[in-house]
């Protein structure tokens, strides 16, 4: 997403952040299309669509993987699941977060408040039938 953060390299787009990440990881540049508008999730799984649409022919496209935070994580795969084609597959994976404490999150007020926002805004997916019911 469009959405911008201060980082050590100045300020960057969520999805730059991410991009930087993967290209140190190793990933080559050419296997990731970065959607840099969005604002809100949905946006950006909608604005993903139109970009693989125009970039790679959505028929094309077999696999996507959603790079976020493990707080975001679940329902932002209920975004991806609900808008993009049922042929995608859709998988996750959780960006390192050096602030966070996996094990003590909700020790950290700020840690703790994302994670409360995350649950309240599954439920409201839940709750108007965007996403089923499912336990994790």
């Amino acid at each position: 997403g469009g959405v911008k953060w201060e980082t050590e390299l100045g300020e960057m787009s969520e999805s730059s952040v991410m991009k930087h990440y993967l290209l140190e990881l190793g990933v080559p540049e050419e296997a990731i299309l970065q959607e840099d508008e969005a604002k809100t999730t949905v946006e950006n799984m909608l604005y993903s669509t139109i970009l693989m649409q125009r970039v790679l022919k959505i028929k094309n496209v077999r696999k996507v993987v959603v790079v976020t935070s493990a707080a975001h994580l679940n329902r932002s795969l209920r975004h991806a699941e609900n808008y993009l084609p049922r042929s995608v597959k859709v998988c996750g994976f959780c960006i390192p977060q050096p602030d966070s404490d996996a094990e003590h999150w909700f020790l950290d007020s700020v840690q703790k408040a994302r994670t409360e926002r995350e649950l309240m805004l599954l439920w409201r997916l839940m709750q108007t039938g965007m996403t089923p019911d499912i336990e994790f």
